[in-house]
């Protein structure tokens, strides 16, 4: 079965991550997967926002210079996070489902999402929106590639 979660970052990109069979977390849902972990960059923290979905970020993140205030994450959780963080939803059984078809419509109208949109902004472009992203669902190594390069670039700015 596949699931569907949302990535959104610390540095202006979002996007929808797909994910086969056992979710995130893996077979063993008391394990968090490596996938999970090379999405949010480090060992794994859990917060339930207030509608119910399960977000995931790092637990060290506020002590990663090379991260910066989450403000989409920190709205919906209604507590400051800081780098990268992965919603999703699970059953009452504690298994990841992924996100729902009403999730996933109301993150598409947060986010002011269309067809075939990159998932970047431009700084420097004011007429750029900040929270615009692809609808197609990526892969998870899309996702840590994308973010390894944007990071390096940070970096050398």
């Amino acid at each position: 079965m596949t699931m569907i979660h949302l990535f959104v970052s610390d540095i202006g990109a979002a996007c929808f991550v797909k994910s086969d069979g056992e979710g995130l977390l893996g077979s063993d849902e008391s394990v968090p997967s490596l996938n999970l972990q090379a999405l949010v960059e480090g060992w794994i923290e859990h917060q339930i926002s207030p509608r119910g979905e399960d977000v995931y970020f790092n637990e060290e993140g506020r002590f990663r210079e090379d991260f910066y205030p989450n403000l989409v994450a920190s709205y919906e959780v209604g507590i400051p996070l800081v780098g990268p963080c992965v919603f999703t939803r699970s059953d009452e059984t504690g298994k990841t489902t992924g996100l729902t078809k009403a999730d996933i419509r109301r993150w598409q109208n947060l986010l002011e999402m269309t067809e075939n949109e990159g998932v970047w902004f431009d700084d420097d472009d004011p007429a750029s929106s900040p929270w615009t992203m692809d609808v197609s669902p990526v892969t998870v190594q899309y996702v840590v590639d994308m973010m390894a390069s944007a990071r390096a670039i940070k970096v050398d700015s």
